[in-house]
């Protein structure tokens, strides 16, 4: 097993941490190479010869150090083109967007979805909670950045401000970095901070998997258990999934919900507003990650509610931007 596989494993099939294909690990190899998943790919695809791909970190990192774009170039764009000519060896995959912010962390990088970690970043207040649960070593936060060079861009800026380099970092409206020179350091952060604030709130519920089932040849029903009785708690379903709270919603959701639940042909997911029946018109693998998508949004805004706090929202600017991104595009055309 890889020291990619071994990092990634702990998180890889918990759907409360990852869903779909987000989230990302990587290992920095040699004094210029890393290995990071692969964009459009799980966590749990990542073995010894797939599932990531190799690219020089050093100039990665130091596209943001020595500033290597100008205020006239589309950076995103700019970037990926830049991220690809640092491809090393097999170029049949693109690495995960967020290379960039990868680059310029510890040896070992775990950036996870976490519903706990976003409980706090999907709120008003995320840095005075932070402050509260966790207050003798307060993790750093990094207010909300679009996906990509702006996100990297921040986390550069971060770990350039000074001599403390915070090994814990929350991203509002995003998730959860953890990162360290020693692996089991990376994995054990994550993990302890997810606990901290799991006991923080008394949360003890058994996250619940996504369970599909095949109605015809391209046509899933969930069967998830809590999904629907959190879906039932929190309101006007098309008013809830209007708004988003994290960029997988833009790009699962956006304009792809028939919310009459009459299983238009024309939307891939329908939602029935009195029984909360969802069915997804796709394949299995897009399925199962829109469906843990769903079950990830509505246990954070349950919660919100339960725990009486204000839901923060991705502006709708942001969301019009996230759609629009050529990486998210690809990343979800391999789920096809």
């Amino acid at each position: 097993m890889s020291t990619l596989e071994q990092l990634s494993a702990p998180f890889a099939t918990n759907p409360d941490l990852i869903q779909g294909s987000g989230g990302n690990t990587s290992v920095k190899i040699s004094e210029t190479e890393m290995q990071i998943k692969a964009s459009g790919f799980r966590l749990s695809d990542i073995d010894n010869s797939n599932g990531f791909v190799t690219v020089n970190y050093d100039n990665i990192a130091e596209y943001f150090t020595a500033s290597k774009y100008t205020e006239t170039d589309d950076p995103e764009k700019h970037l990926k083109a830049f991220v690809a000519d640092n491809i090393i060896g097999d170029r049949l995959k693109l690495p995960s967007m967020e290379t960039g912010f990868h680059a310029v962390l510890d040896k070992y990088v775990v950036h996870t979805h976490s519903v706990y970690s976003n409980i706090i970043n999907c709120t008003a207040g995320s840095e005075f909670l932070l402050q509260s649960i966790f207050p003798k070593d307060t993790p750093a936060f990094i207010h909300y950045c679009n996906p990509g060079f702006y996100l990297s861009k921040s986390i550069a800026n971060l770990m350039a401000s000074g001599t403390n380099r915070p090994k814990v970092i929350f991203l509002e409206n995003h998730g959860l970095i953890t990162h360290s020179n020693d692996a089991q350091e990376a994995v054990d952060l994550n993990s302890k901070v997810n606990k901290a604030i799991q006991n923080y709130y008394s949360i003890a519920i058994e996250y619940p998997e996504s369970n599909l089932e095949l109605q015809v040849e391209g046509l899933y029903k969930s069967n998830t258990l809590l999904l629907k009785d959190w879906m039932r708690s929190c309101g006007s379903i098309q008013a809830a999934m209007s708004l988003t709270l994290f960029p997988d919603q833009a790009v699962f959701f956006n304009g792809q919900i028939d919310f009459t639940g009459s299983n238009n042909t024309n939307f891939k997911i329908s939602i029935h507003p009195e029984t909360f029946e969802i069915n997804y018109r796709t394949n299995e693998k897009e399925a199962k990650a829109i469906d843990e998508t769903i079950t990830a949004f509505y246990f954070i805004l349950y919660h919100l509610k339960q725990l009486k706090l204000t839901p923060k929202y991705v502006s709708q600017a942001n969301v019009a931007y996230i759609t629009g991104m050529d990486m998210e595009k690809y990343r979800k055309n391999l789920m096809k």
